[in-house]
């Protein structure tokens, strides 16, 4: 079976088609046994799947953003020469 790799868009995409198809909210269709028994289960297994492979590449991606920012050099603008507090720019950052 050939395997297909996703990001964020493409599983945020196909969530969004079951959500259309079948009327109902992703968290519905998770915790209302109602809403699930006029699923068939093929759908039910693929869209719990993006689900859930969405929330954890969001956490990945967080973990990622949070180590790389971790590791930038701060500065200490007091002691920045090169702000210029006449440039409107650094006055809106």
């Amino acid at each position: 079976m050939p395997t297909t790799v996703l990001n964020l868009t493409d599983l945020d995409n196909r969530i969004r088609g079951y959500e259309q198809k079948y009327e109902v909210s992703s968290v519905d269709m998770l915790k209302e046994k109602s809403v699930r028994d006029q699923i068939p289960e093929d759908d039910i297994l693929r869209w719990e799947t993006y689900v859930y492979q969405r929330v954890r590449l969001r956490d990945v991606y967080d973990r990622l953003k949070g180590d790389y920012l971790s590791k930038l050099p701060q500065r200490d603008s007091a002691s920045d020469s090169t702000r210029n507090p006449t440039n409107q720019l650094d006055l809106v950052a």
